[in-house]
């Protein structure tokens, strides 16, 4: 039997949010690229293709993969493919032959066992490529606020297992007793019989999957929904994280200005998840939305992106209140700006009536022509300058009454 193993894992390349495959600026990610071998292919590297929209019903107008990594291996070792995205999440897949049957159970821990083996054996590789294109990248399209491990130190995020089974294979009653095994604890358990009477030839629902002697079209329309599936899937989980992170993190931090910008970036990364996930949907062959719309209720996809939107609104919530509190705070400090201006208007206004008046006293030619001595400024000169200097303070005390008043009222 072969077997295809199918995991999400991080790679440390994260190019900026929202960087589509079909914008010009992608132009200059394709330039960083290493050019296309048997062991490295890209996707988007074609023109023609990338402008492309909706001129066939066969095949997706829309890959957002960077580039298929598949190094060299020996002619009985398992082929490994790295699947690179653009957001730092990418899909490695395993290939490779079971030749003793084994039961359900040990057949899906030697599956698990053998992916992490082969991908720490060519992780080096995919690292050293990975390196070089961050080096030849513009410094604007990549994103510097996210950094990963070194491949090496990678978590692979869960690992699926398709079991490939040819029709020959059905008539054995081992065989038969594997298929129920296999697919016991999987969301359709009663697939199992209708493989074994031919009713249908795959089933493709959580982590063990079968599928029986596909066609090299649907073998690829398969792999390919479930890749596509599971990378978005892992990505909404990853930024589910980090917003849960960034929303805790929030009462701790005292620097608003970090807490801001940690929220925003959650809040921009979630929206613009959603943006790809649905535009990805819309350039697909009606067969595969089918089945990634299929896999995804399956997995509970909706309740995992629900329950991001709930945290983008928390974040919007959260971003609001930071900034109505700045706006208060820069209300505060703009108030007592102006009480000191006030302050010192006022007194300086008082103590130039005073100079005034007790220069005009003095001197009574400066005011030659009125009729007689102004009362006013004969009064405001007898005045003690202390009580003028109490007399304006007492002015501004009154009109801070007033505005808190005001404020307070409004």
């Amino acid at each position: 039997m072969k077997v295809v193993t199918t995991s999400p894992f991080h790679s440390n390349l994260t190019l900026r949010t929202g960087l589509d495959p079909k914008s010009a600026a992608y132009m200059q990610t394709l330039a960083a690229l290493p050019e296309q071998t048997t062991e490295f292919f890209i996707p988007n590297q074609d023109e023609h293709l990338r402008a492309k929209k909706y001129e066939t019903i066969d095949e997706d107008d829309y890959d957002l993969r960077l580039f298929v990594f598949s190094p060299k291996t020996a002619k009985d070792a398992p082929k490994i493919d790295f699947h690179i995205y653009a957001n730092g999440i990418s899909i490695v897949t395993v290939t490779f032959d079971v030749k003793s049957p084994l039961s359900a159970e040990p057949l899906a821990q030697h599956c698990q066992d053998l992916t992490r083996s082969v991908f720490e054996k060519h992780s080096d590789q995919l690292e050293t490529i990975l390196q070089k294109i961050r080096e030849k990248l513009p410094t604007a399209l990549l994103d510097k606020q996210k950094v990963y491990p070194s491949m090496s130190q990678t978590n692979i995020c869960w690992i699926s297992r398709a079991v490939i089974l040819d029709k020959a294979s059905l008539k054995n009653k081992d065989m038969q007793s594997f298929i129920t095994e296999w697919l016991e604890n999987t969301a359709r358990p009663e697939d199992a019989e209708a493989l074994i009477t031919g009713n249908i030839n795959f089933s493709m629902t959580w982590l063990n999957y079968l599928i029986i002697e596909p066609t090299e079209v649907q073998r690829r329309t398969l792999f390919s929904a479930l890749r596509t599936s599971q990378f978005f899937y892992a990505a909404q989980e990853y930024l589910n994280d980090n917003a849960y992170r960034a929303l805790t993190n929030s009462a701790l931090e005292k620097n608003v200005r970090i807490v801001e910008r940690r929220l925003t970036t959650a809040r921009r990364d979630m929206q613009m998840l959603h943006i790809m996930y649905d535009t990805k949907k819309t350039f697909m062959t009606r067969k595969k939305r089918q089945l990634v719309n299929d896999l995804m209720e399956i997995w509970d996809f909706d309740i995992l992106k629900a329950n991001g939107e709930r945290m983008v609104a928390a974040s919007n919530t959260k971003i609001a209140e930071i900034t109505n509190k700045r706006s208060e705070r820069s209300s505060f400090f703009t108030d007592l700006i102006l009480v000191g201006l006030a302050l010192v208007t006022v007194i300086e206004v008082s103590m130039y009536l005073t100079e005034y008046s007790r220069e005009v006293m003095s001197r009574p030619t400066l005011a030659y022509q009125d009729d007689e001595t102004s009362w006013i400024l004969t009064a405001i000169a007898a005045i003690d300058t202390d009580q003028m200097l109490i007399g304006g303070a007492f002015v501004i005390l009154i009109l801070v009454c007033f505005y808190v008043y005001w404020k307070i009222r409004r």
